[in-house]
C-alpha cells in the first residue's frame, strides 16, 4: 500500500478542523473549573479564578470566534470556487457546515481534503 505525500497545508487545516472539538471540551473544563473556584470560595474569588475568569473573556474566547470565523470562510470559499466537491453535494455540505458545524468540519476535511480518491478521475 503506497501511501500518497500531502503537504503541510492540508495537514494544518486539518489540525484547524478538528480544533474547535477540542476547544469545545477544553471551553467547558475551563468554565467548570471557574465556576468551582467561584462557589468554593464564597468571600472573595482567589488569584486563579481572577486569572482564569481573564483569560477565558480576553483571549480565549475573542481567539476562538476569530480563527472559526476565518475556518470556516476559507471552508465555504473551497465548496463553492474549488473543483474537489461535486455539484450536487455542495448544498449538502453548506447546511451540515452551517447546522452541526464544528462535527461536520473534521468529517468535510478527510472526504474532500486530505483523501485524494475525490480529486478527478481517482
Amino acid at each position: 500500500m503506497v501511501i500518497p505525500r500531502r503537504g503541510g497545508k492540508e495537514l494544518l487545516l486539518g489540525i484547524l478542523s478538528c480544533w474547535p472539538i477540542v476547544y469545545l471540551f477544553l471551553s467547558l473544563f475551563l468554565l467548570f473549573t471557574l465556576l468551582d473556584a467561584v462557589f468554593d470560595n464564597e468571600e472573595d474569588l482567589s488569584g486563579f479564578a481572577k486569572a482564569l475568569g481573564t483569560v477565558l473573556i480576553y483571549l480565549f474566547y475573542p481567539t476562538a470566534i476569530l480563527m472559526l470565523s476565518l475556518i470556516f470562510n476559507f471552508i465555504f470559499y473551497y465548496i463553492f470556487r474549488g473543483n474537489r466537491v461535486p455539484q450536487d453535494s455542495k448544498i449538502l455540505w453548506t447546511v451540515l457546515l452551517i447546522t452541526i458545524n464544528i462535527f461536520a468540519l473534521p468529517v468535510f476535511w478527510y472526504s474532500y481534503i486530505w483523501d485524494n480518491k475525490n480529486i478527478g478521475g481517482g
